[in-house]
């Protein structure tokens, strides 16, 4: 009997890239793993730049229309430098979302800009820093990285449902913190 008829074997699978075993996987595809974490973090960062072009997108249309009357002229320096920052932090965000090396200087910058907001301002960005500047961030950001991106699309990080939650929760706390004021000033 040939071992393709027997009807008791288990069956054949081709196992997708997710499950085979590390050293089956590619040069690009094993770089790719051992950095993936660090990558992800650097793109979460990211994320937080955007949540902060939001968050003073809001405050300063509304600081701007409420104080548009007291301060006459002044209120247009003030809604320029506003939406300038506005524009720097959605860029560095973006850049960081698409692991851009042109942003890692200004990013680096802000950072340690934002080492002075003791205690977790420090934590943060000292966190920031170090994704950006150690050697796994330098890598993440280099040419060679981004070609093994491109060789290896099918890889992607999976969040876990945990910190899902709390983003979630983080997100509501700081949308319910940017209305309560107005909401309280209303009445």
């Amino acid at each position: 009997m040939n071992v393709d008829d027997n009807p008791y074997a288990s069956p054949a699978a081709e196992l997708g890239p997710a499950h085979r075993r590390p050293e089956d996987l590619s040069d690009a595809e094993r770089i790719r793993h051992e950095h993936l974490k660090h990558e992800a973090s650097i793109q979460s960062v990211g994320q937080l730049y955007y949540i902060a072009t939001a968050l003073i997108t809001f405050g300063a249309v509304i600081g701007i229309a409420d104080g548009a009357v007291a301060l006459g002229g002044a209120v247009v320096l003030l809604a320029i430098l506003y939406f300038g920052l506005i524009l720097v932090l959605f860029l560095l965000g973006r850049g960081l979302r698409r692991l851009d090396r042109s942003v890692r200087g200004l990013a680096g910058v802000l950072s340690g800009i934002g080492l002075l907001g003791f205690p977790f301002g420090t934590i943060i960005n000292a966190y920031i820093l170090y994704l950006l500047f150690s050697p796994k961030g330098r890598f993440v950001f280099s040419p060679e990285y981004r070609e093994i991106i491109r060789l290896t699309p099918h890889i992607k990080y999976r969040t876990s449902i945990i910190v899902m939650v709390f983003a979630v929760l983080l997100l509501a706390l700081l949308v319910m913190g940017a209305v309560a004021p107005l909401l309280l000033h209303s009445r």
